[in-house]
Protein backbone atom coordinates (compact mmCIF):
# COMPACT_ATOMS: atom_id res chain seq x y z
CA UNK A 1 0.00 0.00 0.00
CA UNK A 2 1.55 3.62 -1.36
CA UNK A 3 1.94 6.09 1.54
CA UNK A 4 -1.80 7.17 3.08
CA UNK A 5 -2.72 10.63 1.89
CA UNK A 6 -4.05 11.48 5.94
CA UNK A 7 -4.36 9.50 8.93
CA UNK A 8 -6.75 10.09 11.35
CA UNK A 9 -6.46 9.67 14.70
CA UNK A 10 -9.76 8.83 17.17
CA UNK A 11 -9.65 8.58 21.19
CA UNK A 12 -12.66 6.90 22.84
CA UNK A 13 -14.37 5.17 24.83
CA UNK A 14 -18.25 4.96 24.35
CA UNK A 15 -18.71 1.44 23.43
CA UNK A 16 -22.44 2.24 21.93
CA UNK A 17 -21.22 5.25 19.79
CA UNK A 18 -16.73 4.40 18.66
CA UNK A 19 -17.64 2.00 15.91
CA UNK A 20 -19.56 4.15 14.33
CA UNK A 21 -17.35 6.85 13.95
CA UNK A 22 -15.20 4.28 12.96
CA UNK A 23 -17.65 3.04 10.33
CA UNK A 24 -17.87 6.85 9.13
CA UNK A 25 -14.22 7.02 8.59
CA UNK A 26 -13.66 3.72 6.99
CA UNK A 27 -16.48 4.38 4.36
CA UNK A 28 -14.22 7.38 2.87
CA UNK A 29 -14.49 8.32 -0.47
CA UNK A 30 -10.78 8.57 -0.59
CA UNK A 31 -9.47 5.09 0.41
CA UNK A 32 -5.88 5.67 0.76
CA UNK A 33 -6.05 6.62 4.42
CA UNK A 34 -4.67 5.53 7.52
CA UNK A 35 -6.69 5.29 10.99
CA UNK A 36 -5.55 4.62 14.33
CA UNK A 37 -7.81 4.27 17.22
CA UNK A 38 -7.00 4.76 20.88
CA UNK A 39 -9.20 2.27 23.29
CA UNK A 40 -9.30 5.22 26.14
CA UNK A 41 -11.52 2.93 28.38
CA UNK A 42 -11.09 1.24 31.55
CA UNK A 43 -11.70 -2.28 31.08
CA UNK A 44 -10.94 -1.64 27.27
CA UNK A 45 -13.45 -2.45 24.31
CA UNK A 46 -12.18 -5.35 23.00
CA UNK A 47 -12.68 -3.85 19.30
CA UNK A 48 -12.30 -6.41 16.29
CA UNK A 49 -11.71 -4.64 13.02
CA UNK A 50 -10.70 -5.98 9.73
CA UNK A 51 -9.03 -3.47 8.03
CA UNK A 52 -5.46 -3.17 7.22
CA UNK A 53 -6.17 0.53 7.23
CA UNK A 54 -7.00 0.40 10.88
CA UNK A 55 -5.09 -0.07 13.94
CA UNK A 56 -6.19 0.03 17.53
CA UNK A 57 -4.07 0.75 20.66
CA UNK A 58 -5.13 1.21 24.27
CA UNK A 59 -3.86 4.58 26.12
CA UNK A 60 -5.10 6.79 28.53
CA UNK A 61 -7.65 9.53 27.25
CA UNK A 62 -4.94 12.42 27.81
CA UNK A 63 -1.57 11.04 26.49
CA UNK A 64 -3.56 9.31 23.55
CA UNK A 65 -3.68 12.34 20.83
CA UNK A 66 -0.01 12.59 20.79
CA UNK A 67 0.82 8.73 20.96
CA UNK A 68 -1.19 8.51 17.73
CA UNK A 69 0.01 11.46 16.07
CA UNK A 70 3.97 9.96 16.42
CA UNK A 71 2.59 7.33 14.97
CA UNK A 72 0.74 8.37 11.88
CA UNK A 73 2.41 7.36 8.66
CA UNK A 74 0.78 10.65 6.68
CA UNK A 75 1.87 13.89 6.10
CA UNK A 76 -1.53 15.23 7.29
CA UNK A 77 -3.31 14.36 10.77
CA UNK A 78 -7.10 14.83 11.03
CA UNK A 79 -8.40 14.48 14.71
CA UNK A 80 -11.72 12.79 15.13
CA UNK A 81 -14.08 12.11 18.23
CA UNK A 82 -15.85 9.01 19.11
CA UNK A 83 -19.46 9.99 19.24
CA UNK A 84 -19.14 12.21 15.62
CA UNK A 85 -19.98 10.53 12.81
CA UNK A 86 -17.82 11.76 9.36
CA UNK A 87 -19.07 12.57 5.98
CA UNK A 88 -18.11 10.17 3.11
CA UNK A 89 -16.18 13.15 1.73
CA UNK A 90 -14.02 14.41 4.85
CA UNK A 91 -10.91 13.42 3.74
CA UNK A 92 -11.29 14.61 -0.34
CA UNK A 93 -12.59 17.78 1.07
CA UNK A 94 -9.91 19.08 3.43
CA UNK A 95 -7.15 17.45 0.96
CA UNK A 96 -7.02 20.59 -1.16
CA UNK A 97 -7.40 23.10 1.61
CA UNK A 98 -4.16 21.32 3.13
CA UNK A 99 -2.21 22.41 -0.07
CA UNK A 100 -2.56 26.16 1.31
CA UNK A 101 -2.01 25.49 4.88
CA UNK A 102 -0.78 24.03 8.28
CA UNK A 103 -4.11 24.06 10.35
CA UNK A 104 -7.34 23.45 9.10
CA UNK A 105 -10.30 24.56 11.22
CA UNK A 106 -13.45 23.09 10.05
CA UNK A 107 -17.38 22.96 10.73
CA UNK A 108 -19.86 20.08 11.74
CA UNK A 109 -23.38 19.94 11.55
CA UNK A 110 -25.37 19.50 14.67
CA UNK A 111 -28.94 17.72 15.07
CA UNK A 112 -30.42 21.13 15.79
CA UNK A 113 -29.99 22.46 12.05
CA UNK A 114 -26.68 24.77 12.74
CA UNK A 115 -23.22 24.26 11.85
CA UNK A 116 -20.58 24.57 14.95
CA UNK A 117 -16.85 25.66 13.50
CA UNK A 118 -14.21 26.20 14.99
CA UNK A 119 -12.34 22.62 16.71
CA UNK A 120 -9.18 21.13 16.00
CA UNK A 121 -11.23 17.99 15.54
CA UNK A 122 -13.72 18.73 12.28
CA UNK A 123 -10.47 19.85 10.51
CA UNK A 124 -6.90 18.84 9.48
CA UNK A 125 -3.10 19.50 10.98
CA UNK A 126 0.48 18.95 9.07
CA UNK A 127 2.20 16.62 11.06
CA UNK A 128 5.25 19.24 10.88
CA UNK A 129 3.62 21.67 12.81
CA UNK A 130 3.99 18.75 16.20
CA UNK A 131 7.51 17.08 14.70
CA UNK A 132 9.39 20.37 13.34
CA UNK A 133 7.65 23.22 15.63
CA UNK A 134 7.26 21.79 18.71
CA UNK A 135 3.10 22.58 19.28
CA UNK A 136 2.15 19.36 20.81
CA UNK A 137 -1.68 18.25 22.20
CA UNK A 138 -1.89 19.82 25.87
CA UNK A 139 -2.20 16.77 27.76
CA UNK A 140 -2.79 18.51 31.00
CA UNK A 141 -5.88 20.67 29.86
CA UNK A 142 -9.69 19.42 28.49
CA UNK A 143 -9.88 22.23 26.28
CA UNK A 144 -7.13 20.77 23.96
CA UNK A 145 -8.32 22.25 20.91
CA UNK A 146 -8.97 25.81 22.03
CA UNK A 147 -5.17 25.59 23.37
CA UNK A 148 -3.75 24.49 20.15
CA UNK A 149 -5.06 26.50 18.12
CA UNK A 150 -3.57 29.65 20.31
CA UNK A 151 -0.30 27.94 19.98
CA UNK A 152 -0.55 27.43 16.29
CA UNK A 153 -1.83 31.38 16.14
CA UNK A 154 0.81 32.97 17.51
CA UNK A 155 3.72 30.67 16.10
CA UNK A 156 2.22 32.21 12.69
CA UNK A 157 1.51 29.02 11.17
CA UNK A 158 -0.72 29.14 8.44
CA UNK A 159 -4.33 28.72 8.56
CA UNK A 160 -7.43 27.99 6.35
CA UNK A 161 -11.38 27.29 7.31
CA UNK A 162 -13.20 24.91 5.82
CA UNK A 163 -16.81 25.91 5.73
CA UNK A 164 -18.55 22.81 4.41
CA UNK A 165 -18.93 20.54 7.16
CA UNK A 166 -17.23 17.25 7.41
CA UNK A 167 -19.36 15.39 9.84
CA UNK A 168 -22.22 15.08 12.15
CA UNK A 169 -21.53 16.72 16.02
CA UNK A 170 -22.52 15.00 18.74
CA UNK A 171 -24.39 11.94 17.59
CA UNK A 172 -25.77 10.40 21.03
CA UNK A 173 -28.50 11.94 23.07
CA UNK A 174 -28.95 12.44 27.15
CA UNK A 175 -25.03 13.39 27.34
CA UNK A 176 -23.19 15.69 28.93
CA UNK A 177 -20.67 16.70 26.52
CA UNK A 178 -18.72 19.58 28.46
CA UNK A 179 -17.70 19.61 32.66
CA UNK A 180 -18.91 23.11 33.90
CA UNK A 181 -16.49 24.49 36.13
CA UNK A 182 -13.52 23.02 34.99
CA UNK A 183 -14.42 24.02 31.49
CA UNK A 184 -14.76 27.62 33.61
CA UNK A 185 -12.06 27.66 35.25
CA UNK A 186 -10.09 26.52 31.98
CA UNK A 187 -11.08 29.51 29.71
CA UNK A 188 -10.73 31.90 32.64
CA UNK A 189 -7.03 31.16 33.10
CA UNK A 190 -6.69 30.62 28.83
CA UNK A 191 -7.60 34.86 29.12
CA UNK A 192 -6.14 35.71 32.25
CA UNK A 193 -2.68 33.52 31.82
CA UNK A 194 -2.43 31.77 28.75
CA UNK A 195 -2.65 34.43 26.14
CA UNK A 196 -0.84 37.22 27.70
CA UNK A 197 2.13 34.89 28.22
CA UNK A 198 1.72 33.99 24.29
CA UNK A 199 1.33 38.00 23.60
CA UNK A 200 4.46 38.55 25.93
CA UNK A 201 6.42 35.88 23.87
CA UNK A 202 5.13 36.30 20.70
CA UNK A 203 3.46 39.55 20.19
CA UNK A 204 -0.25 40.90 19.74
CA UNK A 205 -2.29 38.79 16.86
CA UNK A 206 -2.38 41.50 14.57
CA UNK A 207 -1.60 40.19 11.19
CA UNK A 208 -4.66 39.17 9.19
CA UNK A 209 -2.52 37.42 6.79
CA UNK A 210 -1.73 34.37 8.63
CA UNK A 211 -4.88 33.52 7.40
CA UNK A 212 -5.97 32.10 3.67
CA UNK A 213 -9.65 31.23 3.91
CA UNK A 214 -10.28 29.02 1.52
CA UNK A 215 -14.13 29.68 0.70
CA UNK A 216 -13.06 32.95 -1.02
Amino acid sequence: MSKPLMTHIMAGYREKWLPMALKSLQDQDEPNIEIIVADTSEKGLNLKVDDPRVTVIRSDWHTSYNKMIKMAKADIVSLWSDDDIAYTDKTSLLLPFMEHCDVCVGTLDTDTGNTQVGSLNFGAVRKTVFTEHGIWINEEMIIKDAIFILDCLFRKMRFCVCHKPTGLYRTQTGITVTRGSEISRERFWLETEYIPSLERKYGHIEDRSIWYDGAR
